[in-house]
């Protein structure tokens, strides 16, 4: 059966039992029978109970054909009203055999003595409050979006299936038509044992409601007003229940009123919180009754009060045609008044701007949701339908289908934009646009916010990266130049030492002045390693005369030639001059070993406020989408600690340009003494 049908079925069902509940309600009422016997025989309860439970589930299985709440809710419609024909032939059964008194009098009642006619109706009442109070209590775990909280939660089904098929079997036992016990007493030992069995299993099932209720409310956040409102009148409802079945002659008037409450506090938060989106439905109809009634009363007053007061027979053709003008007057500045009374009362609307903007303002530290912007503006404009559409994904919807294009429209920056719909333009309320562009200017900051938080964290993890990265560099480069000074100069060193060790000995065998001539070539070589480490580390022309001159001697002995390009004379801090030589150092080695160059050309651009680089090849280039450029952290590294940044353009086949720019506004240059 597809869902269109299923609502069409249901629809019937409801309407089947709605005309069930009044036929049997006007029948009891023709034939005379007073409120205490419709209080007996729990019509005053079941009546209003199935035709609200019927309707509610009829609109939300409308809008959502497997909700759960929508099952519960038309299951306890339809029981309530079988229970209700089932009490309405047995009252007239009772009536027949000559026993007129209201059901709840009849304490020595005898099914074994009654027809069966009589008998048989009394069992089905006695069985059927059982499920619908189970039903009642299960709505919890239901709540609010018509499914369990998880897999883990099926027990709760198992339980209230098992109570309730145990409980009825104990009640069809107390009620069955050939019962001739009328002292409880006097009852099967079986049916205490069943009836201890179902209790306590209806009352885990209870209790796992609460629980699962409980969680839900601690977990929400913008749903919590219809937790407090439909689950406390549940909550309240079950423990009642429960508490109070001990005490039948307590027990029956509260649970008469207190399901009748959860079903009106039930049909109030799918209005007024938009629970199941059924509220468009409502409102239009309450506000199509409260017009009806105005209608009625004004044709009251005037044909019938009027009339009165001047004498006037209520046949007149004057004071009808004053009554229809005055409504025709009326009709619509009451059908705006109705409607914002109807819209506060059934949807808590709120009609001012600046209550809008202080309610997102308070969302704004966990960022308001797409569904709370659109339920508020819906609310706040008048509008049938609104749309939120940011993030890229698909627009988010409060309110019923788009009549047509919309009404009004803010762009939300470059992110997205606020839509609202109408019937037409007289439905929106004044002010409309205003709200739109103020809603969406705020939206626009939060989401702007978010943004540079998140580039924000993300530059914090970077530095944190970064950090770690020039660690670990130092730590190598000290390493590096350990190994460099045991294998090169110190093992020098070491030689010359044992050379002359031999010439203190004055051994006639050594050839002293060859000795000494092999000595002064290790000690110029010894020196010169130490010269390359110097320059390495921070050689002394950098000191003297600046990058490009530094770079200039770095370069002299390199394996490909390489090009030089000055530009300005501005000098700079030593950790500005430092960090620009070493990261031009590390681009040069790229260059050399990986590049398969020709010429590399550096450019040094020595401006005041400003210190530039370029070293560019001639090699064969990468493509930076695939190839990973982790072999320029190091450099990136000590660059991005000064503020400064590091480019790298590269395309296969056209060689390679890294560009490092480090700025130095605000840095004071030193003087001469302090180089």
């Amino acid at each position: 059966m597809t869902a269109r049908w299923r609502s069409h079925a249901v629809a019937v069902v409801a309407t089947i039992g709605t005309a069930v509940v009044v036929g049997c309600v006007l029948v009891l009422l023709v034939r005379g029978r007073s409120l205490d016997v419709l209080y007996g025989l729990w019509i005053v309860l079941n009546g209003p109970s199935a035709v609200l439970g019927l309707w509610f589930g009829a609109l939300v299985l409308h809008r959502s054909p497997r909700h759960g709440a929508g099952r519960i809710l038309v299951t306890m419609g339809v029981l309530n009203a079988a229970h209700v024909l089932a009490a309405t032939l047995a009252d007239a059964a009772l009536v027949a055999t000559g026993i007129r008194r209201p059901l709840f009098e009849q304490h020595g009642l005898v099914p074994a003595e009654l027809p069966m006619v009589a008998a048989a109706p009394l069992l089905v009442m006695n069985v059927l409050w059982v499920p619908v109070a189970l039903l009642a209590v299960l709505l919890l775990a239901y709540f609010p979006d018509g499914t369990l909280r998880g897999p883990r939660w099926r027990w709760i089904r198992i339980t209230a299936t098992a109570g309730g098929c145990i409980l009825m079997t104990a009640m069809a036992i107390d009620a069955w038509p050939t019962v001739d016990w009328a002292d409880p007493a006097d009852a099967p030992p079986v049916l205490a044992p069943l009836l201890l069995v179902g209790g306590v299993l209806a009352l885990a099932t209870a209790l796992g409601g609460m629980v699962s209720f409980v969680l839900r409310w601690r977990d929400s956040r913008a749903t919590r007003r219809r937790f407090e409102a439909v689950g406390g009148a549940l909550i309240v409802f079950a423990l009642v229940a429960i508490l109070t079945y001990p005490w039948p002659h307590i027990w029956t008037p509260l649970v008469h009123v207190g399901l009748g409450i959860v079903l009106a506090v039930y049909g109030i938060a799918i209005t007024r919180f938009r629970l199941h989106e059924v509220e468009p439905v409502l409102g239009k109809g309450a506000l199509a009754v409260a017009i009806s009634v105005l209608a009625i009363v004004v044709y009251l007053v005037v044909v019938v009060g009027v009339g009165r007061l001047i004498g006037a027979q209520t046949n007149s053709p004057v004071l009808p045609l004053v009554a229809v003008a005055l409504v025709a007057l009326l009709v619509e500045p009451a059908r705006r008044l109705l409607r914002r009374g109807l819209d506060r009362m059934l949807y808590g609307d709120v009609t001012d701007r600046g209550e809008v903007i202080s309610r997102l303002t308070d969302l704004a530290p966990e960022r308001p949701t797409a569904a709370d912007v659109a339920e508020l503006v819906l609310r706040a404009s008048g509008s049938s339908r609104a749309e939120v559409d940011v993030g890229g994904g698909p627009a988010t919807v409060a309110g019923t289908d788009a009549p047509g294009a919309p009404l009004a429209r803010a762009a939300v920056g470059d992110a997205g934009e606020i839509r609202i719909y109408a019937h037409a333009v007289a439905d929106l309320r004044p002010g409309a646009q205003q709200l739109l562009d103020d809603v969406a200017r705020l939206l626009f900051l939060v989401l702007d916010n978010e943004r540079l938080t998140t580039r924000l964290e993300g530059e914090l993890a970077r530095t944190r990266d970064s950090r770690q990265r020039i660690v670990e560099a130092q730590d190598a480069a000290r390493r590096g130049l350990e190994r460099d000074l045991h294998d090169g100069a110190q093992a020098q060193l070491i030689a010359i030492r044992m050379h002359l060790g031999e010439l203190l000995r004055r051994d006639r065998s050594v050839d002293v002045e060859a000795a000494l001539t092999d000595l002064v070539v290790e000690v110029e070589s010894a020196i010169r390693q130490l010269r390359t480490l110097a320059r390495g580390l921070h050689p002394p022309v950098l000191e003297e005369s600046g990058v490009a001159a530094a770079v200039h001697a770095h370069v002299r002995d390199a394996a490909l030639p390489v090009t030089i390009e000055a530009t300005g004379s501005a000098r700079y801090p030593r950790a500005i001059e430092g960090a620009a030589y070493l990261a031009c150092l590390e681009a040069l080695q790229n260059a050399l070993r990986h590049a398969g160059a020709d010429t590399i050309t550096v450019a040094v651009d020595s401006r005041d406020d400003e210190l530039s680089l370029s070293i560019v090849d001639d090699g064969h280039g990468f493509d930076p989408d695939r190839v990973p450029r982790s072999g320029l952290d190091g450099l990136a590294d000590r660059v991005n600690a000064l503020g400064g940044q590091t480019e790298v353009s590269s395309a296969v086949g056209h060689g390679t340009q890294v560009r490092i720019t480090i700025p130095v506004t605000g840095r004071s240059q030193p003087d001469t003494a302090e180089r």
